[in-house]
Protein backbone atom coordinates (compact mmCIF):
# COMPACT_ATOMS: atom_id res chain seq x y z
CA UNK A 1 0.00 0.00 0.00
CA UNK A 2 2.84 2.37 0.83
CA UNK A 3 4.32 1.85 -2.64
CA UNK A 4 0.94 2.43 -4.29
CA UNK A 5 0.67 5.88 -2.73
CA UNK A 6 4.43 6.57 -2.86
CA UNK A 7 4.70 6.89 0.91
CA UNK A 8 8.04 6.84 2.72
CA UNK A 9 6.80 4.28 5.23
CA UNK A 10 4.78 1.10 5.36
CA UNK A 11 2.63 -0.64 7.93
CA UNK A 12 3.51 0.19 11.51
CA UNK A 13 3.67 -2.76 13.87
CA UNK A 14 2.57 -2.48 17.47
CA UNK A 15 2.59 -4.96 20.37
CA UNK A 16 -1.12 -4.81 21.23
CA UNK A 17 -0.61 -7.56 23.80
CA UNK A 18 1.08 -4.98 26.03
CA UNK A 19 -2.17 -3.00 26.30
CA UNK A 20 -3.74 -4.56 29.34
CA UNK A 21 -5.34 -1.44 30.81
CA UNK A 22 -4.95 2.29 31.17
CA UNK A 23 -1.79 1.88 33.25
CA UNK A 24 -0.06 0.16 30.33
CA UNK A 25 -0.30 3.43 28.37
CA UNK A 26 2.12 4.93 30.91
CA UNK A 27 4.91 2.48 30.05
CA UNK A 28 8.02 4.45 29.12
CA UNK A 29 9.23 1.93 26.51
CA UNK A 30 7.80 -0.54 24.03
CA UNK A 31 8.31 -4.16 25.09
CA UNK A 32 11.21 -6.01 23.49
CA UNK A 33 9.97 -9.51 24.34
CA UNK A 34 9.07 -11.16 20.99
CA UNK A 35 6.10 -12.93 22.63
CA UNK A 36 4.47 -9.52 23.14
CA UNK A 37 4.65 -8.84 19.40
CA UNK A 38 3.01 -12.08 18.25
CA UNK A 39 -0.21 -11.46 16.36
CA UNK A 40 -3.31 -12.94 17.97
CA UNK A 41 -5.02 -12.68 14.57
CA UNK A 42 -2.44 -14.41 12.41
CA UNK A 43 -0.15 -16.07 14.94
CA UNK A 44 2.67 -14.43 13.00
CA UNK A 45 5.98 -13.05 14.23
CA UNK A 46 8.71 -15.57 13.75
CA UNK A 47 12.09 -14.82 12.21
CA UNK A 48 11.21 -11.22 11.26
CA UNK A 49 10.25 -10.35 14.81
CA UNK A 50 13.62 -8.87 15.77
CA UNK A 51 13.50 -6.49 12.79
CA UNK A 52 9.91 -5.50 13.55
CA UNK A 53 10.75 -4.75 17.18
CA UNK A 54 13.89 -2.83 16.25
CA UNK A 55 12.01 -0.67 13.72
CA UNK A 56 9.14 0.07 16.10
CA UNK A 57 11.45 0.98 18.98
CA UNK A 58 13.43 3.25 16.64
CA UNK A 59 10.18 4.95 15.58
CA UNK A 60 9.21 5.34 19.25
CA UNK A 61 12.46 7.17 19.95
CA UNK A 62 12.35 9.12 16.67
CA UNK A 63 9.03 10.77 17.56
CA UNK A 64 10.26 11.52 21.09
CA UNK A 65 7.36 9.79 22.85
CA UNK A 66 7.49 9.85 26.64
CA UNK A 67 5.22 6.81 26.99
CA UNK A 68 3.20 4.29 24.99
CA UNK A 69 0.03 6.40 25.11
CA UNK A 70 1.84 9.38 23.63
CA UNK A 71 3.35 7.17 20.94
CA UNK A 72 -0.11 5.92 19.94
CA UNK A 73 -1.31 9.51 19.50
CA UNK A 74 1.39 10.18 16.88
Amino acid sequence: MAKLFELDYGKQHFPFRCLTGLESLKRDELPTDPAMWRSDLTGGCSDVCADIIEDAVADYHRVGAKNVGEFLRQ
